[in-house]
């Protein structure tokens, strides 16, 4: 049987752990029955609370560490968006586990601060949502309640702002604007315009 895995390089002396991270959907049991053994990291929230999670990352075959797009660490933990469908952050370091949020089901992308994420992604009703998530409290704030944009870029600065541009679909415009958070999550917008610009340098 051909598996696959995403492995931990163990820093004090460049070896790969010999537990790779793996979820078997088909039992249950996240890779800790059957002839796998123990071999593997027990995950278990591939199947807690009755979640339905994405096979790349929760399979019978285990983690596809090719459907990883994106990884970053911050100060205590490392985090990959993992999947195709239904794309989830999760936690690879220093515990394997999935981020459930409540606003957002399939995300798009990410970025963090060291004690916050960022994420874009979609709603179940497939609406774009731009959420800023606590990873202490696990807290979510909707920092755009009043748009439906398909955020192409973020970015997190020092003085609180967090910007962004994407297609506004209500009029089909492309739209540069930020979100104070140092200001009650005031969001301002300094381009509305049908022509999206080829390089983003506005951060």
């Amino acid at each position: 049987m051909k598996l696959f895995g995403v492995g931990k390089i163990l820093p004090t002396d460049d070896l790969l752990s010999e537990k790779c991270l793996l979820g078997d959907s088909a039992n249950g049991l996240c890779g800790t029955g059957g002839s796998l053994g123990n071999e593997y990291e027990v995950v278990s929230t591939c199947t807690a609370n009755g979640l339905v999670l994405d096979n790349y990352q929760c399979g019978i075959y285990g983690t596809n560490g090719a459907e990883v797009t994106d990884i970053q660490s911050t100060n205590s933990s490392v985090l990959a968006l993992v999947g195709v469908y239904a794309r989830q952050i999760w936690s690879y370091y220093p515990n394997v586990e999935y981020i459930d949020f409540t606003m957002v089901e399939d995300v798009r992308l990410f970025k963090t601060d060291g004690s916050s994420l960022i994420v874009h992604g979609l709603n179940t009703l497939t609406q774009n949502k731009l959420v800023k998530y606590d990873l202490i409290s696990s807290a979510e704030t909707d920092l755009l309640p009043s748009d439906d944009i398909e955020i192409y870029h973020v970015n997190i600065k020092s003085d609180g702002k967090i910007w962004f541009d994407g297609l506004r679909f209500s009029n089909n415009t492309y739209v540069i604007g930020y979100v104070d958070t140092s200001n009650s999550n005031q969001v301002v917008f300094i381009q509305d315009t049908t022509v999206k610009l080829e390089d983003f340098q506005t951060f």
